[in-house]
Formats: structure tokens, C-alpha cells, sequence
């Protein structure tokens, strides 16, 4: 059975494998890449899809998903804060 990622077009970050999947669970789905498994195994938070292809972002990208990642973080630790001090 093959391999496949999921990916979102404008981020072109990854979002969902599928390993050994029946085809029928991504037929009809958009933005799906058919990949090796050798492929699909050494993804990792830092490859994203470029025009099909799959590749390691560039410095520049890591810096600005690990920054996003950070504000995530800050934003719901101040949420839970402010609803703290709601209660």
C-alpha cells in the first residue's frame, strides 16, 4: 500500500501522513502527495512541499516556524492567565 502527505498549499507546510494507506482514504482529497516510504519516514516539522517536491525549508523558515510555535505557546498561556482571572 502506498504512502501519502498532506499539505497545505499556501503554508506548503505538511499536515497529515498516511503510511501503508488504501488509495480510496485520500481519493477526492486535495493537495495529496504520493510518497516513498523512505520519504514519508524522514519527514520531519521542518520539510514542507515546494511545487510537488519535497524539501528541508530554509533557515529562514525554520526561524519563522519555531517563532510561530513560541507565540502559540505565549498566546495560550496568557489565555489560560485571563481565564483565571475571569474565575
Amino acid at each position: 500500500m502506498p504512502d501519502y502527505l498532506k499539505y497545505n498549499p499556501i503554508t506548503k507546510r505538511i499536515i497529515q501522513k498516511w503510511i501503508s494507506a488504501d488509495p480510496s482514504i485520500v481519493n477526492g482529497l486535495s493537495n495529496i502527495l504520493e510518497v516513498t516510504r523512505q520519504e514519508v519516514e524522514g519527514i520531519t516539522k521542518f520539510h514542507i512541499v515546494d511545487n510537488g517536491v519535497i524539501r528541508e525549508m530554509t533557515q529562514i523558515e525554520k526561524d519563522a516556524l519555531l517563532a510561530e510555535e513560541a507565540q502559540a505557546i505565549i498566546d495560550a498561556e496568557n489565555a489560560r492567565i485571563a481565564d483565571l482571572d475571569n474565575k
